[in-house]
């Protein structure tokens, strides 16, 4: 009796201690908004949008810790000029959810809970107002 007590309490250690190691994997894998993204497309009501070459330079920097870090260029004629940048703190809220906020700790510090759907090296965000669809992709470099 002492035997099969003892063998379903190691079956019972071995079993837990494996699917403890499955959900560390799972945990370390890294954000996939995690990276450099440049504005590659834009939609308003389902047609593309053109961009210059200037527009397709605005940056997003993601970063591991949280924060984000944006430039934005606009054509001077001819010139790409920098138009300023941005930064923030990010967090994923899951299920897509990302929450994003710009200013951080400043007076004009902004929040958004935000979808961001993610499609091979892109990602895009869509937007509804009203009658008007937005639809905005970033491709990874």
């Amino acid at each position: 009796m002492k035997k099969v007590i003892l063998f379903f309490t190691l079956a019972t250690f071995i079993l837990t201690s494996c699917s403890s190691d499955d959900s560390d994997n799972s945990s370390s894998s890294q954000d996939l908004l995690i990276g450099t993204w440049t504005w590659h497309q834009s939609y308003f009501n389902g047609e593309e949008q053109s961009l210059d070459d200037c527009d397709k330079m605005d940056t997003i920097v993601i970063n591991s810790d949280g924060t984000f870090n944006e430039s934005f260029f606009y054509d001077d004629n001819g010139t790409c000029v920098s138009d300023g940048t941005d930064s923030g703190t990010w967090q994923n809220l899951g299920n897509n959810v990302y929450r994003i906020v710009y200013g951080a700790g400043t007076p004009d510090e902004e929040t958004l809970d935000q979808t961001i759907l993610f499609e091979g090296n892109t990602f895009y965000i869509e937007e509804v107002d009203g009658q008007f669809t937005f639809k905005i992709v970033y491709i990874r470099n």
